[in-house]
């Protein structure tokens, strides 16, 4: 298993370092997965803020309901990254994150006795924290998207129209993971400003470099 995770991080330490260098980004596979990765992720984000802004209209229902398929498209295609694009933004990939995510967080509880010497100590802290609320963020906002998306088409094709408590209680939950969903991604947002404001406008970079180094 170590081994294995010294691979894939050895993978994605060569991918950052490719990025880094002269050459021609339109031609670099990894380039466009980032591209459609990003793109994924501002669909969903974005859609997840306009869906919760005219759920409670009916004048903006129209939107509503289109922001939830834009969603949904986001995070098919951020699936099919993770099982067709390159080894870096795979699911094992985000095994090893949720992994390394756990030991960063024992990391915080009891400190290596290294770090408490180290002149950075709040900072790498910091990085630590942030690392992994981003991951757990990260992994609860698609099984909530799924179970909105699952509830608002029920209630949007009438599935249960037979049953008038059914229907109610699936609206009442829809509404209520809704909810979860916004809160969730207003904090993945708020951790990525904090990350830019705190760190500096590099420090998604270094993080990149800092989390596959931490596999070594």
């Amino acid at each position: 298993m170590h081994k294995r995770i010294k691979a894939i991080s050895t993978m994605m330490m060569k991918t950052i370092s490719d990025v880094d260098c002269n050459k021609p980004r339109w031609v670099s596979r990894a380039w466009f997965a980032s591209a459609a990765y990003r793109l994924g992720h501002a669909a969903i984000g974005l859609s997840v803020v306009i869906a919760y802004l005219t759920a409670q209209s009916e004048v903006w229902r129209l939107a509503h309901i289109l922001s939830g398929y834009v969603a949904v498209l986001g995070m098919l295609l951020r699936v099919a990254i993770a099982l067709l694009g390159p080894i870096e933004y795979r699911l094992a990939a985000l095994r090893i994150r949720l992994f390394s995510s756990s030991r960063q967080l024992f990391g915080l509880i009891w400190p290596n006795k290294n770090d408490l010497t180290h002149a950075c100590v709040g900072r790498n802290r910091l990085i630590r924290a942030t690392r992994f609320v981003s991951v757990m963020v990260m992994t609860l906002i698609y099984p909530v998207l799924a179970l909105v998306t699952v509830m608002g088409l029920t209630l949007d094709f009438q599935l249960l129209s037979g049953s008038v408590v059914l229907e109610e209680l699936i609206a009442a939950a829809h509404r209520c993971a809704g909810e979860i969903l916004f809160v969730t991604a207003m904090l993945h947002l708020s951790l990525v400003v904090a990350i830019r404001i705190g760190l500096g406008q590099g420090s998604i970079k270094h993080m990149g470099i800092l989390r596959a180094r931490s596999f070594d």
